[in-house]
């Protein structure tokens, strides 16, 4: 995949390297769509059973039709996780590569000068932390699609059932994303700091790996023990 004119922005990055699989990803929403469907409709299904079995129901299906058709749903739900799964499988490995080859080709254009002030070991980190990174928004993307689907379609049901209910869960939506947000602004900015540490960290055990026949001649392995300690991230220690 050619690295010319890689986007700098977060969404148009990923859909950069997503959009050789997007048919994958699209599939992928909309199993997300019926994730959102299946969490409603079968615990509701369940519910009509229980209640057709305790003589409170004057629905016209009986308790086999019902029993069939939650375990149909339950089927339904179950092999869809196996789409999801499959989904993944067939497009991940795909999305990895090209980022670690577009992120390769990108860095190997840098000059001479740039290579001598940079550890080799903090250049190969930051490109496992772009490609761990976007794999796991990507997941994130998935999920979060799939969760706002079955919030509107519970929030939808609990309406129809009593208003109150859905206000309830409307409250407690708001209250939960609220939350959220209040410490996404903290942890952004540990995770920041604990990265480039962490970078930094790795880039120092590298460099001493590869030159550990120097560090053995002049007896400096105390030392740097001591320098690599001192550069660990505190949770790290």
């Amino acid at each position: 995949m050619e690295n010319n004119h890689l986007p700098t922005k977060l969404l148009p990055f990923f859909w950069h390297f997503v959009k050789p699989y997007r048919w994958y990803f699209i599939t992928l929403l909309a199993t997300g769509v019926l994730w959102g469907f299946l969490t409603s409709a079968t615990p509701y299904t369940l519910k009509l059973l229980i209640d057709k079995l305790s003589g409170i129901s004057e629905l016209a299906a009986t308790p086999i039709q019902l029993f069939l058709v939650y375990m149909f749903l339950w089927i339904w739900q179950a092999c869809n996780h196996r789409l999801v799964d499959w989904i993944w499988l067939r497009m991940l490995p795909g999305v990895r590569r090209n980022i670690i080859n577009s992120m390769y080709n990108y860095l190997s254009g840098h000059s001479y000068h740039f290579f001598q002030n940079n550890f080799a070991g903090s250049l190969q980190n930051k490109i496992s932390d772009i490609t761990g990174g976007s794999v796991s928004i990507l997941r994130k993307i998935d999920d979060g699609f799939a969760q706002l689907i079955g919030l509107i379609i519970a929030f939808t049901a609990m309406f129809l059932v009593h208003p109150n209910f859905a206000l309830l869960l409307f409250c407690w939506a708001i209250a939960f994303l609220s939350v959220g947000a209040f410490f996404t602004k903290k942890i952004h900015k540990l995770s920041h700091e604990f990265s480039t540490a962490r970078t930094s960290m790795i880039g120092k055990i590298v460099d001493g790996i590869s030159n550990m026949s120097l560090i053995r001649s002049f007896a400096r392995r105390s030392f740097e023990h001591e320098y690599i300690a001192f550069s660990m991230p505190e949770s790290s220690r």
